[in-house]
């Protein structure tokens, strides 16, 4: 794809999430069927990057099954990933799986560097 197109689609996304991303959360309070599918087979006491991570819902999904491990949700939306915070920080107890989330565009170069080092290889 050119690159001009990528921007321009890359801009537009960018300008829906900020603009709808409550709104759009609302919508988002399942994880998707896929996922379910394949849950189970993260097993615990691993890191576990979600790229893309949205308002947190694997993460909530994680924490009810009782998950351990380390969790590192990002995506390039603030808003979301403020609202994944907030969601963890509701429902997080103690000794489950450690959770994060940050703010990280993927399509700028050198995004992998401004994640902690225990997820760039796991």
């Amino acid at each position: 794809m050119k690159a001009e197109i990528v921007d321009y689609l890359h801009r537009l996304n960018q300008e829906f999430y900020q603009s709808f991303s409550h709104s759009f959360s609302l919508t988002r309070q399942q994880i998707q069927p896929g996922v379910r599918r394949i849950i189970g087979r993260f097993r615990d006491g691993k890191n576990l990057l979600d790229i893309g991570c949205g308002n947190g819902n694997l993460a909530m999904e994680l924490l009810g099954m009782g998950s351990t491990g380390k969790y590192l949700g990002i995506d390039f939306s603030g808003d979301l990933v403020q609202i994944a915070r907030e969601k963890a920080s509701m429902h997080h107890a103690s000794g489950q799986m450690v959770l994060e989330f940050r703010t990280i565009d993927i399509l700028h170069t050198g995004w992998i560097k401004n994640l902690p080092k225990k997820f760039w290889y796991s």
